[in-house]
């Protein structure tokens, strides 16, 4: 499943912190097109007896400011700091960013989320949904729609809206990508509906949300610079993984009555290292 949350690199959310409760205050857009940065301050804000402007330049008479072309609104530069700090490439590591960067709206996401100032930057994060993967899961498992309707505690209706694209139920398509992308949770789930569904249809769903739990503990091992040496059973093969390529990537074999029939790879480097891997997996067994 490649549902992962991303950044958005054109949007930032500010808040205002105080001791007891933070406010939303406006949101902070980049026009790739034009080369333009505006800051919307929110009605409910900008009407508060207490609001106070982000900066000078941007007062709180006009909801709406604008940046001039290719240039980010001084109040906001003055919060990343200067490359030229010696602690900068360290204030990146932690944030997890790039010292590289240079999209601002990521950079004040990260180690310009706060400052000398009361204002919070959040970064605004989206999920690409691709209700594609939904039909490439039943497909690998040999499950109908109405199975994993049933295990999903959906109506086979409203899967088939979804696998179609035509649900625009937010909280449905929420729900369905934390099942997807947090395999402890599914697992939750099938506790609560595993009665509902065949036997074979469970087992395999339980084994498919507890091979993915097992191999994204595996890359974060692997990100650790630990040493992996493992083995797991799937549908009658045997999978040993271990870490290759100096500590790069993991190296499963599929191993069948002791011998090695298949050898896949997966890079930790791409954000959907763990459930790439468990496709590749996927693709050469037989269940």
């Amino acid at each position: 499943m490649n549902w992962q949350l991303k950044p958005d690199k054109d949007r930032l959310q500010i808040f205002h912190e105080g001791r007891k409760r933070r406010v939303f205050v406006g949101e902070l857009t980049y026009d790739k097109a034009n080369d333009i940065y505006t800051l919307t301050y929110d009605r409910n804000y900008a009407k508060s007896k207490n609001a106070i402007p982000i900066g000078p330049e941007l007062d709180l008479f006009q909801l709406k400011h604008q940046s001039e072309k290719g240039k980010l609104f001084p109040s906001f530069i003055d919060r990343i700091p200067d490359k030229s700090n010696p602690a900068y490439e360290d204030y990146c590591k932690a944030q997890g960013i790039s010292s590289s960067e240079e999209n601002a709206i990521i950079l004040l996401g990260a180690i310009g989320k706060r400052g000398p100032s009361s204002f919070i930057f959040e970064p605004v994060y989206y999920h690409e949904f691709n209700p594609a993967d939904i039909i490439k899961l039943r497909n690998q498992l040999k499950i109908t729609q109405h199975d994993l309707a049933l295990a999903l505690d959906l109506s086979k209706t409203t899967l088939q809206r979804i696998e179609s694209g035509l649900s625009q139920d937010y909280n449905t398509l929420k729900r369905m990508q934390m099942i997807f992308i947090f395999p402890e949770v599914a697992l939750w789930q099938l506790k609560q509906t595993g009665e509902r569904i065949h036997r074979d249809v469970l087992a395999k769903l339980i084994t498919y949300f507890e091979l993915l739990y097992f191999i994204q503990e595996l890359f974060v091992m692997l990100r650790q610079g630990r040493n992996i040496s493992t083995k797991r059973e799937i549908f009658g093969y045997e999978l040993c993984f271990e870490d290759y390529d100096y500590h790069d990537k993991i190296r499963c074999g599929i191993r069948k009555n002791n011998k090695t029939v298949y050898e896949v790879c997966q890079s930790k480097k791409n954000e959907k290292a763990a459930s790439l891997l468990l496709d590749k997996i996927l693709e050469k067994v037989e269940q």
